[in-house]
């Protein structure tokens, strides 16, 4: 009898283990497809501030990894996994990116592993993992272009404020990058805090609502995984004017500090400036240290490939029907406000990538 009970006991640990491994691997999937791919689709389906979703959907799948799998070193090798994928579906990954997954692993990693409550290690990795994200792009901007790009923004911002005044004498002082900064800081910060508030409590719903067996879903036959890319296009597009937009403000004060007297020739010369540095910057970076850092990155990735190749290849197999859920859940979730409608669609993605079958 005793013996009997052990078996069946054994078993019991060997499904429960099983349906966490499968979970996980999932989630990896998931947050994979994210990285992969997962902006240009949401900006087909008109979904805002993309970057801000991709990046709290990174938190809250890190949230689930520790929620479902929280052995030591668990999400780092998730984080290795999506960033292999992420190289077999985006070839043309820059660096950078690479560098954002890499440290959201990180801190989840290190993050779940110290905090003994999950909510509160949720809420810190949110609000650090957005805050990071904003003080990047700044800071790789004030790299490239120096501190004098803040000066030169105020200075052209101020001019085309000024303006709209009809007394040409009327001086405006504004602190518009420092503005700019801020707000862009603030938005980001908001959404942390709430992606913190809510994101461990929706990976809790998530986590029970999958261990119901009642709950499996059936993906629908025929259910077509293709998805409009022409809004992705139009992003693109979007993308590469705003990366021209300070070369742009920097050649618009150098001519204007020989027509206009308000500005002065020396800002002019340091707009040049600007313009040279960043040059040789973005060359150096683009021909030289970023190839050489790629190729290093890619091959430490190829090496951990052919130790992962099972979980890798079986992850690829899985992203054309995530694909698909995505599609799905977003057409179930309407009818619903925007706000009602992001928490439905997180909740209906996530819970059939653990059901589906």
């Amino acid at each position: 009898m005793m013996e009997t009970v052990l078996h069946v006991s054994s078993e019991t640990e060997d499904n429960i283990s099983q349906k966490q491994i499968n979970a996980v691997h999932r989630i990896t999937a998931l947050w994979a497809l994210s990285e992969a791919g997962l902006g240009g689709v949401l900006h087909a389906f008109r979904i805002p501030f993309t970057g801000l979703f991709i990046g709290g959907s990174a938190v809250l799948l890190i949230t689930l990894l520790a929620t479902f799998k929280p052995q030591k070193g668990a999400i780092i090798r998730a984080t290795i996994l999506v960033m292999i994928v992420k190289g077999l579906v985006s070839p043309h990954t820059p660096l950078m990116s690479y560098a954002a997954v890499f440290l959201q692993g990180v801190l989840g990693e290190l993050l779940f592993g110290l905090i003994p409550s999950k909510r509160v290690a949720g809420f810190v990795l949110a609000v650090t993992a957005l805050l990071l994200s904003a003080l990047q792009k700044f800071l790789v901007t004030t790299l490239v272009f120096g501190m004098n790009v803040w000066h030169s923004i105020d200075l052209f911002g101020n001019y085309v404020i000024s303006q709209f005044f009809l007394d040409s004498k009327t001086s405006v002082t504004l602190p518009i990058s420092y503005s700019l900064i801020g707000v862009y800081t603030f938005i980001h910060l908001i959404a942390g805090v709430i992606v913190g508030l809510k994101g461990p409590g929706l990976a809790r719903r998530i986590y029970d609502y999958s261990q119901n067996p009642d709950n499996l879903f059936i993906l629908p036959v025929g259910n077509d995984a293709a998805l409009p890319d022409k809004k992705s296009r139009r992003r693109k597009i979007i993308k590469k004017l705003s990366g021209y937009l300070l070369f742009f403000i920097a050649g618009a004060i150098m001519v204007l500090s020989y027509i206009f007297p308000v500005f002065d020739q020396s800002q002019g010369a340091a707009a040049l400036i600007m313009v040279v540095r960043s040059v040789m910057i973005m060359t150096i970076w683009y021909f030289l240290l970023g190839p050489f850092l790629l190729k290093r990155l890619r091959s430490f990735l190829a090496q951990k490939e052919t130790a992962y190749s099972a979980d890798v290849e079986s992850i690829m197999t899985l992203l054309p029907v995530f694909r698909s859920l995505v599609k799905g859940s977003w057409q179930e979730s309407a009818g619903e406000n925007r706000y009602r409608r992001f928490n439905r669609f997180i909740f209906l993605l996530i819970a059939r990538v653990l059901t589906v079958h």
